[in-house]
């Protein structure tokens, strides 16, 4: 039963059907604020099950004792205490700091229960493959419509938007400004990234056939990975195009010389490099239109946030302004022509988490990062892809961080190297 739970939740993963709380501490500048209210989704509830019914088997066998302390828990509780008195003291608005909180610890305790369920990777990769399927479809449709699809799609969380509707995200085709799809998702960066971390693996998969993909789930992988490569492109996700190349170029290199043994003899580089690209990341987009003149509304809002970012860490250069608290302050710092829609976490999740929780919580997240990515060159190599492409995600978005769908994706990819 609870293996088929965590299936169900595989299978809902692009969804966000869920109910919004918005309380006085949810609105800024009386705008009320997705990300800052309390949002109650169907995976929440499966995620809840999972950690419920998993929790009563471990009291039930008598196991709880066993493999209580470990380094790796010791780690994960340092860490919640950590961010629990971070946030919870340094934080100008404590409930919603509180409330991604118990978000995080959410994933911590479905992440473990991953680890416990042991799922079966070749199952676990059939279900995402038919999750871009159906996601594909309705994405496609919508573009064609330039519309949501509304009826039974808002059951699975889909949006009411058109073509000209305030905010919505729109890609130059060709010279003309079109609606760039949604599917499930909320937004297209966000169903952009999860289509180039998947497809890869996909590709792995099909190239692996005569080592055990069966006819059926081979026909749902290659059908997946051609309606996906239609709908990562009409996505319009740049991040997400040099996301899956990196991916496919790991893929196929690995096919033909293994670029794991590779990667495992230049681990300690790679991740050198990481770390520096982390700085960059930051200051690139800063830089470049200093030099090259870019008229685009997104990356001067992207320009804006890292600005503000920096400014609200140099105020709080110790434990940050806590979580979930910089979308609250960051106005102070961006102009005031940039809008509403600049109500919005910054585009970097490394620089996200230096903001909310300082140098001690961004020094954390790295070392977590740097466990996983040894781990899984230990015990599940090919893992090591779509890891480098999440870790890469983050410079771009920080929907990993602040999304369900993100912090979905990202758990389920942390905990697999640990089965």
């Amino acid at each position: 039963m609870i293996r088929s739970l965590f299936y169900l939740l595989l299978l809902l993963l692009p969804t966000q059907l869920g109910r919004h709380f918005f309380f006085d501490f949810s609105s800024i500048s009386g705008i009320r604020s997705d990300y800052l209210a309390p949002t109650v989704f169907l995976t929440d509830i499966i995620v809840l099950l999972i950690i419920v019914i998993e929790t009563f088997s471990i009291l039930k066998h008598n196991n709880w004792k066993s493999g209580i302390i470990t380094l790796q828990n010791c780690f994960l509780f340092f860490v919640i205490c950590y961010l629990l008195f971070s946030s919870l003291l340094v934080a100008a608005n404590s409930w919603v700091a509180l409330y991604k909180l118990v978000k995080i610890v959410e994933f911590i305790l479905l992440g473990l229960m991953i680890i416990r369920i042991k799922p079966n990777l070749t199952t676990t990769l059939t279900i995402l493959a038919i999750n871009i399927i159906y996601s594909s479809l309705v994405a496609i449709w919508q573009f064609r419509l330039q519309k949501s699809i509304g009826g039974f799609f808002w059951l699975l969380g889909e949006r009411s938007f058109y073509s000209g509707t305030p905010g919505v995200a729109r890609g130059d085709f060709w010279g003309n400004f079109l609606l760039r799809p949604y599917a499930t998702f909320p937004h297209p960066n966000v169903l952009g990234g999860f289509l180039a971390v998947i497809l890869p693996l996909i590709l792995f998969a099909l190239l692996s056939y005569r080592q055990g993909v069966g006819r059926v789930k081979y026909f749902i992988l290659l059908i997946s990975l051609i309606i996906g490569l239609t709908t990562l492109f009409l996505s319009f996700s740049r991040a997400a195009w040099i996301v899956a190349v990196l991916g496919f170029i790991l893929v196929a290199v690995n096919y033909q010389k293994s670029a794991v043994t590779w990667i495992k003899r230049k681990s300690k580089s790679i991740l050198i490099v990481f770390y520096l690209l982390i700085t960059l990341s930051v200051v690139v987009p800063l830089i470049i239109p200093k030099f090259v003149p870019i008229k685009e509304q997104s990356w001067g809002e992207r320009e804006a946030l890292i600005n503000a970012a920096l400014a609200l860490s140099a105020n709080s250069p110790l434990f940050g302004v806590g979580l979930n608290n910089s979308i609250l302050q960051q106005r102070q710092f961006v102009p005031a022509s940039s809008g509403l829609y600049i109500f919005q976490p910054v585009h970097n999740v490394y620089l996200l988490i230096l903001t909310e929780t300082g140098p001690v919580g961004l020094t954390l997240l790295l070392i977590f990062l740097t466990v996983i990515f040894f781990r899984s060159l230990q015990t599940a190599p090919i893992l090591i892809f779509p890891l480098i492409q999440l870790y890469f995600l983050g410079f771009f978005d920080h929907y990993l961080f602040t999304l369900q769908q993100g912090l979905l994706l990202f758990t389920l990819f942390a905990s697999l190297p640990f089965l």
